[in-house]
């Protein structure tokens, strides 16, 4: 889109139309310079979603002295707004309900420590010179999300999804923390007796083979389609792009475990989970709901037999990730704050878009 300045020290050049293969290679190579925080950055994230995809997306490269330093993949969308056609870019997703239901979570740049602020500002910058006139970016870090809107220059619009985190102790187990609340503890504790006294011993299962992987993955799928099949936005198992991607994570992806949990023969509940930096990641899950009753609640007895599972591998934190869940809140300690942000960049489409933005919120606040 715009020939790199030979001369400039620090820029961000927007490539159009790159090969896969040369795409995941700068990915590979400026993700092992980076400092990754979380899975949905890392390449074996990025090599299965890019594989799912008819072309690669828009890609923006950040160059010190021509040596590429920081990395995102914009997928551009146009849409019709009051009657004008805006020009949408979407930071590492595609802009397509389909394609974007992999749900990243954590969203941001991979770059070079202290480049993140410049990667931003220089992105903003470059879009808008190429006729984008917004840049949304979703389910993103609060502390992220604050370095964004302060190199926005215009008024941006932000919405706010909570999540949960539960620190693992190293002496104590699961059900002696201190977050845990007495009632919480005393309900867990009679589903697990309850299940071992009608089903048999509580075991976990971890799928080691490939086909012991895929035995556990149609297990999920089908539970997951028959829990959110019937929603808006459906299960992600009926979507041949959610489930290709998960299929190449399964087979490469060094940090995807699927896990389930049976009490006797029957299953609670399966999960795929990610493992990070002393991170469980909970994914995504499949809960056999057909044995719930007033005393059983199989999806409290799979997740805190699964954190003390992983606690005594030497895992620190047990990651529910973004969801209002009243599950989540009683086993965590902690509420993370993502934040999914549409900002209007400096174009006159843009302008007119912050100040849409910036109306709508004062009538909203009064």
């Amino acid at each position: 889109m715009k020939e790199l300045d030979e001369r400039a020290r620090i820029c961000v050049d927007l490539v159009s139309g790159l090969k896969r293969d040369q795409a995941l290679k700068y990915w590979k190579i400026i993700s092992r310079k980076s400092n990754l925080a979380s899975p949905f950055l890392s390449y074996s994230w990025v090599n299965a979603w890019i594989n799912t995809l008819a072309e690669v997306p828009l890609v923006a490269l950040l160059r010190k002295d021509n040596e590429e330093i920081g990395m995102c993949f914009l997928g551009v969308q146009k849409h019709s707004y009051f009657g004008l056609k805006i020009r949408t870019a979407f930071l590492n997703q595609v802009g397509n309900e389909k394609t974007d239901q992999i749900w990243i979570e954590y969203n941001g740049v991979i770059c070079l420590s202290g480049f993140r602020d410049l990667f931003f500002r220089e992105l903003f910058k470059e879009l808008a010179r190429n006729g984008i006139d917004r840049l949304i970016i979703s389910m993103t870090e609060k502390e992220i999300s604050q370095t964004i809107l302060k190199q926005s220059q215009l008024f941006a619009k932000h919405i706010s999804t909570i999540g949960f985190v539960a620190h693992l102790s190293k002496s104590k187990d699961v059900l002696s923390s201190h977050f845990i609340s007495k009632n919480t503890r005393n309900q867990i504790k009679r589903s697990n007796k309850k299940i071992e006294d009608l089903y048999g011993p509580l075991t976990i299962r971890k799928g080691v083979t490939f086909q012991e992987k895929i035995e556990i993955f149609e297990k999920l799928a089908t539970m997951h389609r028959i829990q959110w099949g019937h929603t808006r936005e459906g299960s992600g198992f009926n979507n041949s792009y959610f489930t290709q991607h998960h299929m190449t994570l399964l087979e490469e992806s060094d940090f995807f475990e699927l896990v389930e949990v049976k009490g006797g023969e029957t299953v609670l509940g399966c999960a795929i989970n990610f493992l990070f930096d002393k991170t469980v990641y909970f994914y995504c899950s499949g809960i056999n709901h057909q044995i719930s009753t007033k005393h059983i609640k199989p999806g409290y007895s799979m997740h805190s037999i699964l954190m003390e599972f992983y606690r005594k591998q030497g895992f620190e934190r047990y990651d529910f990730m973004g969801g209002d869940a009243q599950y989540k809140k009683s086993l965590s300690d902690t509420q993370v704050d993502f934040i999914s942000i549409s900002a209007p960049l400096a174009t006159q489409k843009g302008r007119l878009i912050s100040l849409y933005y910036r109306l709508k919120n004062l009538i909203s606040v009064k």
